[in-house]
């Protein structure tokens, strides 16, 4: 890669690389949700980081958002193609995070014992 080109990798980080963004695509991975659906799985996520976590993604392309009824008023959301696509990266970040991330910390619990 020369000097002044850009790292794809780097871009897709910077387009859905922090806690929240990926929270919200693992959430819709299985189907279409409601926003209080997302925000009981979220567990202590606010209301107002989810809604602007939606909106962020929707601006993006990741997320769509519909309108299901207007009495009462629901939402569901759903992953675009582009947000679908995303899936296999989700699976292989929590293979990686489970054979490495989990391990590490195990091993360093139970042993971190030992060093008191």
């Amino acid at each position: 890669m020369d000097k002044g080109e850009t790292c794809p990798i780097v871009e897709a980080i910077r387009e859905v690389g922090n806690e929240n963004d990926l929270l919200v695509i693992r959430f819709l991975s299985d189907g279409s949700l409601g926003f209080n659906d997302m925000l009981r799985m979220a567990g202590n996520m606010s209301p107002k980081t989810l809604s602007n976590t939606l909106k962020r993604l929707q601006e993006k392309g990741i997320i769509a958002r519909n309108v299901v009824s207007t009495q009462p008023f629901r939402v569901m959301y759903s992953l675009t193609q582009k947000g679908m696509d995303l899936k296999v990266v989700l699976n292989d970040l929590k293979a990686w995070g489970s054979k490495w991330l989990m391990t590490y910390n195990s091993y360093y619990v139970t042993n971190s014992q030992d060093s008191l």
